[in-house]
């Protein structure tokens, strides 16, 4: 079910990453994902799962370019084609890159569709060689919970929690320099009206 709901065309519908909801979502969590690490240590960075460049975008103005986004819906990387220099298609479980690639491996809002979570946090470990950021919903964020009840694919393998992706985390040896839950806004469900209430 995810693989035929992520490739369809259904997608051109989504709201690009310069929407007001969009920047709200996505801003805010890279300002404080930024306060940890320093840019001058990131010459090259991977985003796994992509799609149509919610964080992508920004992160490539951020890092000056630096950074190759993969999604394994061509549907998801066109949106993006001519914004992003470097896109490939490909799986977030097998990942065509040798070991210690990339000084930061990005990946949000991608977990929680995969069959084999672990699988694909050993692949961002091994190809990276000093940062790993993840970004999953809250299960706890009573709007999200919600979301996931009226949405079969975004069910499917159940939202997380911060407690348990942390300790999945630490299951893959993996130190953790910083976990904190933030923000109510869904980049593609949250009405604009509602955005300058929420956004805070």
């Amino acid at each position: 079910m995810q693989e035929k709901f992520w490739k369809t065309s259904h997608h051109k519908k989504r709201r690009p990453a310069t929407h007001p909801a969009v920047l709200s979502y996505s801003e805010p969590k890279l300002n404080l994902i930024f306060e940890k690490l320093d840019y001058s240590e990131i010459g090259t960075a991977l985003e796994i799962g992509c799609g149509n460049g919610f964080f992508t975008i920004p992160l490539s103005y951020r890092l000056n370019s630096n950074i190759i986004g993969l999604d394994f819906s061509m549907v998801m990387l066109s949106f993006i084609k001519r914004k992003i220099q470097i896109l490939i298609c490909a799986d977030a479980l097998y990942l065509p890159f040798k070991e210690n690639s990339f000084d930061l491996v990005f990946s949000a809002n991608v977990l929680h569709h995969l069959k084999n979570i672990n699988l694909s946090i050993q692949e961002m470990k091994r190809v990276t060689r000093k940062y790993i950021v993840i970004i999953e919903p809250n299960k706890w964020n009573f709007f999200m919970y919600l979301f996931s009840k009226f949405k079969k694919e975004e069910d499917e393998y159940k939202i997380f929690r911060l407690t348990h992706l942390k300790t999945i985390i630490k299951k893959e040896k993996i130190k953790i320099l910083d976990a904190f839950s933030t923000g109510f806004i869904s980049p593609n469900r949250t009405p604009q009206f509602l955005i300058p209430f929420l956004k805070n």
